[in-house]
């Protein structure tokens, strides 16, 4: 976020819909930082639509998984489940991070 601009409040002004103070909040003290929450949209941009775990096949070698989108807020990454972020929330960071045009923005606002 720009300089002297708290990162819950640069995450407030994205207009995430159904992201609000408590949750830009929550998002913003779990990354810390505006180039981990950007690089967490850019990773989840990468994802499929589907409810399905999510690997990838590297030479025919092992199959590696691939951890959901904003693993670290829904616990899945084996950290403790942010309180106050359920899937309605992390739906719409995924359906923002999947917006060109809205990333974009976001990572001018930086």
């Amino acid at each position: 976020a720009a300089e002297g601009v708290p990162l819950s409040r640069y995450i407030y002004s994205l207009g995430i819909s159904l992201v609000g103070t408590q949750a830009s909040q929550l998002v913003a003290s779990t990354y810390g930082n505006v180039d981990s929450f950007l690089k967490a949209l850019d990773e989840a941009s990468l994802h499929d639509d589907d409810d399905e775990p999510n690997t990838a096949e590297e030479d025919n070698e092992e199959s590696i998984l691939i951890p959901p989108p904003f693993a670290i807020l829904t616990g899945e990454d084996g950290s403790e489940k942010v309180k106050g972020i359920g899937p309605t929330a992390i739906s719409a960071l995924l359906s923002f991070s999947k917006e060109d045009v809205l990333m974009k923005a976001a990572k001018e606002l930086a």
